[in-house]
């Protein structure tokens, strides 16, 4: 198997460790086919899939793997259920974040976490086309276009923050919703960030919380 890398390497699992407010198993490394094969009920999910596809699923299962042994947890498959999300063992939440060069994997016990979610974007990675998709005119309007915060592109920034508050909204509620339907407020200080729907405020959705940071050219986002 492929070593994680140092803690200042590209693939620092620290990064997200530090992000959470109360101790998770983490786990970072790079895609590889080194981590291949995969359970045979993690097969079934990417069984007829191009290798490019099955490289990063298994580089995100290995590293659940790992996320899950620093809980004291043995290897399992986690299978992928109807709707694609993970399925993970009894009494754990946890998350997953995938790419071409970098995958990772949070995991919490469910009597710290009710939900978490992780994601990781590369600076620059949204096109102009969709940035009107991403960001509310509400959002648009609070930050000044032509700053970068901590280096970042703002799509890219909203986007990561966005994506990571999905991940911990949608194991809870199962509903699919759009980036329109999410309202994010960034504490640019701090580093902080609030995560709202605000037309499903009425069923009793709480508001997601979260930190990010921006290292080795990507934003890293955690939402609980």
């Amino acid at each position: 198997m492929r070593p994680l890398s140092d803690s200042t390497g590209p693939c620092d699992p620290g990064l997200f460790s530090q992000l959470f407010p109360r101790p998770v198993g983490v786990a970072a490394s790079r895609p590889s086919d080194e981590f291949l094969p995969l359970f045979p009920e993690e097969e079934q999910a990417v069984g007829n899939s191009v290798a490019k596809r099955r490289i990063e699923f298994a580089g995100g299962r290995y590293c659940a793997r790992m996320a899950m042994a620093k809980l004291g947890h043995s290897p399992c498959g986690i299978p992928s259920g109807p709707d694609r999300a993970p399925v993970w063992p009894l009494g754990l939440v946890g998350s997953i974040t995938h790419s071409t060069d970098f995958c990772a994997a949070v995991v919490a016990r469910s009597d710290c976490f009710r939900t978490v979610g992780i994601d990781a974007e590369p600076i620059d990675a949204i096109p102009a086309e969709l940035v009107e998709e991403i960001l509310r005119p509400d959002e648009a309007g609070e930050f000044n276009s032509e700053a970068r915060p901590d280096g970042a592109d703002w799509p890219t920034l909203y986007f990561c923050l966005k994506e990571a508050a999905y991940k911990a909204f949608y194991p809870t509620y199962r509903r699919i919703i759009g980036f329109q339907d999410m309202r994010v407020r960034v504490d640019l200080d701090a580093r902080r960030f609030l995560a709202e729907l605000p037309g499903l405020s009425a069923s009793g959705i709480p508001i997601f919380q979260g930190k990010y940071v921006v290292r080795h050219g990507r934003v890293h986002a955690a939402c609980w």
